[in-house]
């Protein structure tokens, strides 16, 4: 793709892989390799974006970008992305470990098949999830929910672990199920960590999570 151009693809199927230089939009959409945001370039590249919408890819998504919107999508692969304003993932299914940094992370009724970190982003949150490796937020840059929206429990389970690390805002957790550790270490918001004797835990609440 040009510099800044819009790449709409519906109902197609890319044998190889995709390289977003601007907007790229996918609905019902095989691509068979990877997705490169932006970041394959050295360079900052503003406007780059992915909406994917009952699409597939095989491969992995990484880069950096505005926005990232998946819709009852598929990743087969590595999802690591940086983005400047928000990571939207709804009824979709990551096989690979997925890594969002930056920006917001709204995720919605999702399976992580391996683990999901949250690593330096804006306000998190994770409802009616199941992540089957561990849950990782670190380095918020705005306040967390885990298991709740607002002020609605709505139910999201780790197969693995939850660590909750050097976070300068407050995180809350609702109906969060815990099959391994609840780990809480350096988290410093005014409110620190709510909800942690609500929480089902199988294994140890450590650090400040300890009860």
């Amino acid at each position: 793709m040009h510099r800044g151009a819009r790449l709409t693809m519906d109902g197609s199927v890319v044998q190889g892989n995709v390289r977003a230089r601007g907007p790229v939009s996918m609905s019902d959409t095989d691509v068979h390799g990877d997705v490169f945001l932006g970041d394959g370039w050295g360079e900052d590249l503003p406007g780059v974006s992915l909406s994917a919408a009952a699409s597939t890819v095989r491969g992995s998504v990484t880069g950096r970008a505005d926005l990232v919107s998946l819709r009852y999508a598929r990743v087969g692969g590595v999802y690591d992305v940086e983005t400047q304003e928000m990571t939207r993932l709804r009824a979709s299914t990551l096989i690979g470990p997925v890594t969002a940094r930056g920006g917001r992370l709204v995720v919605h009724d999702s399976a992580f098949l391996s683990g999901l970190t949250a690593d330096g982003a804006g306000d998190v949150l994770v409802c009616r999830t199941t992540v089957v490796g561990d849950l990782r937020v670190t380095a918020l840059t705005d306040y967390a929910r885990l298991g709740v929206e607002g002020t609605h429990p709505c139910r999201t389970s780790v197969g693995g672990s939850v660590l909750l690390e050097r976070n300068e805002h407050s995180i809350d957790l609702g109906d969060l199920h815990v099959a391994h550790h609840l780990v809480c270490h350096e988290n410093t918001g005014p409110r620190r960590i709510t909800g942690v004797a609500g929480a089902s835990v199988g294994g140890q609440r450590l650090g400040q999570c300890l009860t």
